[in-house]
């Protein structure tokens, strides 16, 4: 019945996906997420911003910030400055913003309503210091910073 495994090697498996931290749809958080290496799932609502290695935005989900990550998948609603090598809008997603992206995959029926920058992995185009929010899914206006701040004001700049 028990046997011995003197000699013999045992191989285990180790499970090396990582289960992500998952918003409800029944809950709102205001505030920012921060998951270094880690990956978000979000079916509720968040206001603020979020940092994780993967991202993704279930159909009942909403979020009003900026998102950066490795992965991003929407399928549902979203507000604000995304950021990522992945990006892939599906059928159902709703994006206004900036869309920051090495590679973008936009799925038919997807709504997208939003600056598109393409970068690659060693060069950012811009950088964004500031985004003012309109009304909700409208295009933001986006504001950038003067490196050189006079003494009476700083210089801001409306990009177009």
């Amino acid at each position: 019945m028990f046997s011995s495994t003197k000699g013999e090697s045992r191989h285990v498996v180790q499970n090396t996906a990582v289960t992500p931290s998952i918003i409800a749809e029944s809950m709102s958080i205001l505030g920012n997420l921060v998951g270094e290496g880690g990956n978000i799932e979000i079916q509720g609502s968040i206001e603020g911003n979020i940092h994780a290695h993967s991202v993704t935005v279930r159909e009942s989900g909403y979020v009003k910030g900026d998102i950066v990550s490795e992965n991003i998948v929407i399928a549902g609603k979203t507000l604000g400055l995304i950021k990522a090598k992945n990006v892939k809008l599906s059928k159902t997603a709703r994006v206004s913003g900036v869309i920051m992206y090495e590679k973008l995959t936009i799925e038919d029926g997807a709504l997208l309503d939003a600056q598109c920058k393409r970068f690659d992995s060693t060069t950012i185009t811009q950088q964004y210091d500031h985004i003012e929010y309109t009304e909700e899914f409208q295009a933001p206006k986006v504001v950038r910073m003067h490196d050189v701040v006079d003494k009476q004001n700083i210089g801001i700049e409306e990009l177009n």
